[in-house]
């Protein structure tokens, strides 16, 4: 089924948002002449990547560093990472795409470009962090003021969404635990395999971009206020990562459990089968002499050898189920 992103525009950007010095949000619906606002605001700019338009007017802009127009249009399949300077921070980061009913399981680059006057991110799909962004600002749900306190935001809607993605799968997991620990014989192996596989997409995405806060703290040269910024995410996606790698042993735990039961359960199909089997052999064996077409049988000649016979085969089915009951007793 093709994937249902959320509505765009015509434009070659996905927005371009002007905060101007006081925090008001302005929706721009033009192409800005210069990176810099003139009214001492700031611009945010969300690329489409796969719009050439976009594409022309990044690499005409030269106050943009080439490094920096490099990272922007790189590959979908390249790594998280961040690059600090001085004067700017730039980088890639991985979150889950946006879908008209909300965040999907698909997973896209974010990459992003942050100076003093203006915050540049591109995306080829529609990406959830960016969208929460977008509505937490515009409905003055977060104190917006420098290019800075939105990519603050960016990572922190990052954050939420592992979150919530996380709880999603910890209560799917509580769900099967309550199945197993009641005792009911449900089949809940191949959900359960979903859930696992979920869980290791969701703990290596997590992974990766905390690795990529890890290596920017430890660079010498730093744009001014990162460092705590990059500090509280890190804590925070480490918290994250640590509650996902949790998920799969739980999962790995129930998936292990859930085997145990249904072989237990099967094991004591078998048993059932097998004294069945066992009781039934007795009368098999009589019911099958007297079926010989031979002279000589017992009771060939009585009116009541039907009955007689019938009477054995029930005899030897009892003295076999007390020879079985005798055993099990005694193991």
């Amino acid at each position: 089924m093709a994937r249902r992103h959320a509505p765009e525009n015509d434009l070659p950007f996905a927005w371009v948002l002007h905060i101007n010095s006081d925090g008001a949000v302005q929706s721009i619906d033009a192409v800005p002449q210069a990176l810099e606002a003139e009214d001492g605001g700031f611009y945010w700019i969300h690329m489409k990547r796969a719009d050439v338009r976009a594409i022309r007017w990044l690499r005409a802009q030269i106050d943009i560093p080439d490094s920096v127009k490099e990272v922007l249009l790189s590959q979908e399949d390249e790594e998280p990472h961040l690059t600090g300077h001085e004067n700017y921070i730039c980088g890639v980061f991985r979150d889950f795409t946006q879908e008209l009913d909300g965040a999907s399981d698909e997973v896209s680059r974010l990459c992003f470009y942050v100076t003093d006057r203006v915050i540049i991110t591109a995306r080829r799909h529609p990406v959830h962090a960016s969208i929460e962004a977008r509505r937490a600002i515009e409905q003055s749900q977060a104190d917006i003021h420098r290019p800075i306190d939105i990519f603050k935001l960016l990572l922190e809607k990052i954050v939420d969404g592992f979150e919530a993605r996380v709880e999603q799968l910890w209560s799917s997991v509580d769900h099967i635990e309550d199945h197993v620990l009641d005792d009911n014989m449900y089949d809940d192996r191949h959900q359960l395999s979903q859930i696992r596989r979920s869980a290791a997409s969701a703990h290596r995405l997590i992974s990766s971009n905390y690795r990529a806060v890890l290596k920017m703290q430890k660079l010498p040269q730093l744009y001014p206020q990162t460092q705590d910024l990059l500090v509280h995410i890190g804590h925070h996606l480490e918290n994250v990562q640590h509650e996902s790698s949790s998920i799969q042993d739980r999962a790995r735990l129930l998936h292990e459990e859930l085997n145990a039961q249904l072989a237990s359960e099967t094991n004591r199909q078998l048993f059932i089968l097998t004294i069945l089997g066992t009781l039934i052999m007795p009368p098999t064996l009589i019911s099958g002499m007297f079926g010989m077409n031979m002279k000589g049988l017992p009771f060939a000649d009585d009116e009541s050898g039907f009955w007689m016979a019938f009477a054995l085969c029930l005899l030897s089915s009892l003295l076999t189920y007390a020879v079985v009951w005798v055993s099990s007793r005694r193991s």
